[in-house]
């Protein structure tokens, strides 16, 4: 009886090991779609002349996408206007000049449906000057081999194919949009920069010879409107706006072939804001001229821009623009009113409650033994020349008197008011002659700091206070 029992036991098992053996070959079957009768045969699928494919549309998990070759120039059907990134393009149109299938799965253009191809996910079709048309339908992925199923319009079958056209179709029309950069200005090539925004122009120019109102003689770049004369620029600041507009580019063609009649509807025919650089082309070292116009916002993230003589209208980042239109009048400035170079300076003269004390300076020409010249700056107090360790302390006061730091250039008020006790007098040997630095009450915080009665800057109360004590410390010393 246990003998039986045993027995009908080992045959259930039996009867198991085998249900699960078919069932494993049933699941490598459907995994595989690969009937006995698949070959390694090559089997050319696509083959058309390159120069003669005009069109070509493809359909993946995104849509359908329409092109044509207009002068040698894919451009899509759908937006004609946008400027594409012609590789993609290319590389579809090389898939019909010669694909070859991997293997054959079915002589037989039949049940499409095992294979994904009745509803294939992913179709790529071209078409010739001459009226061919060729389609490649792609259908499921066989991860055993790492291939496409897929089937074609001109050859009877079913195929595996590599994964190269698919990976060509994945994209949408936005991934293929160029975003265009404008053109490029090095920075040390820009002689001009001028922009209006909410009804403010500013504008900067390089000078490389300086300008009458700037005595430091190492600042080429001058901010020509706001004030009553031209002012120094902060190099930092320039660096950066030559930074920030170096990453201006184009985001998306939203109109071209517009004219006059066109502009309103993107705010272009009144611009709120404008850009105009004028630089020298890196290349060709021609003088050219960059006007860029900007209209309305054509949503949260862009405005509307248009180059000057163009009928193209684009879309750019706005935060990218206004990190440049951003920049007022007062950013720009070089905020070092005392700022005069040491070489042109002879005397300066310090004037407080009433009475007068001199620095002088002459320079003194030496020749090392290598034949080098080097220029040593000799100082005197009120007409005795300084000792060896007086003339260190001179010249670290010197560096002291020309860094006094404004908060901000001031617009010029109509009146000053009565200077302060304490003013500062170069007396130079190139123009300007004399440059005097004066200081007026402001509130209880500032002072106004007046540069030849011209530029008026801001002047923290504490900085100037404790500037004038240590100039009066360091002349007390030299008595």
């Amino acid at each position: 009886m246990k003998k039986k029992k045993k027995n009908k036991g080992l045959l259930i098992a039996g009867l198991l090991l085998v249900l699960l053996a078919v069932v494993y070959l049933v699941i490598l079957t459907v995994n595989q779609k690969k009937p006995e009768d698949v070959t390694e045969e090559k089997v050319t699928l696509l083959s058309m002349n390159r120069d003669e494919i005009f069109k070509i549309s493809y359909q993946n998990k995104s849509g359908t996408y329409y092109f044509q070759n207009q002068n040698n120039t894919w451009v899509s059907e759908d937006e004609p206007e946008e400027t594409l990134s012609q590789s993609y393009l290319v590389n579809i149109r090389n898939v019909f000049t010669g694909l070859d299938a991997e293997s054959v799965v079915d002589t037989k253009t039949q049940n499409l449906e095992n294979y994904g191809l009745d509803q294939p996910t992913y179709m790529m079709r071209a078409e010739s000057e001459t009226g061919e048309e060729q389609i490649l339908y792609i259908g499921d992925f066989n991860s055993s081999v790492d291939q496409y199923y897929a089937y074609t319009n001109t050859k009877e079958g079913i195929y595996l194919i590599s994964k190269r056209p698919v990976t060509y179709i994945e994209y949408r029309l936005s991934d293929m949009i160029s975003t265009k950069n404008i053109p490029y200005m090095a920075a040390d090539t820009v002689s001009v920069y001028r922009h209006t925004w909410n009804g403010e122009t500013i504008s900067l120019e390089k000078k490389e010879e300086g300008s009458f109102y700037d005595a430091s003689d190492v600042l080429i770049w001058f901010l020509t409107t706001g004030f009553a004369h031209e002012v120094g620029c902060s190099t930092s600041v320039l660096e950066k706006l030559f930074e920030n507009t170096a990453e201006l580019a184009y985001r998306k063609t939203a109109a071209s072939g517009v004219t006059a009649a066109d502009l309103a509807q993107y705010g272009l025919e009144n611009p709120a804001g404008s850009l105009y650089i004028e630089y020298l082309d890196s290349e060709t070292g021609e003088e050219k001229v960059y006007e860029l116009f900007i209209g309305d916002a054509s949503d949260e993230q862009n405005y509307y821009v248009m180059e000057a003589q163009s009928d193209k209208v684009y879309t750019m980042s706005k935060e990218s623009l206004e990190n440049i239109l951003g920049n007022t009048k007062y950013d720009y400035v070089y905020r070092y009113p005392a700022i005069v170079n040491v070489r042109t300076v002879d005397r300066i003269i310090f004037q407080s409650e009433g009475v007068s004390y001199e620095l002088a300076v002459r320079t003194e020409e030496k020749t090392d033994e290598n034949g080098k010249t080097k220029t040593d700056y000799i100082y005197s107090y009120q007409g005795k020349e300084l000792t060896e360790e007086q003339q260190a302390t001179a010249s670290s006061l010197y560096s002291g008197i020309i860094s006094l730091g404004a908060e901000r250039i001031v617009d010029q008020p109509e009146e000053l008011g009565e200077a302060l006790d304490f003013s500062i007098l170069f007396e130079r040997n190139k123009e300007p002659e004399k440059v005097e630095i004066l200081f007026y009450p402001y509130n209880s915080s500032y002072y106004l700091c007046s540069v030849n009665g011209d530029a008026i800057y801001l002047i923290n109360q504490r900085d100037l206070e404790g500037y004038q004590s240590q100039i009066f410390a360091v002349l007390q010393s030299f008595e």
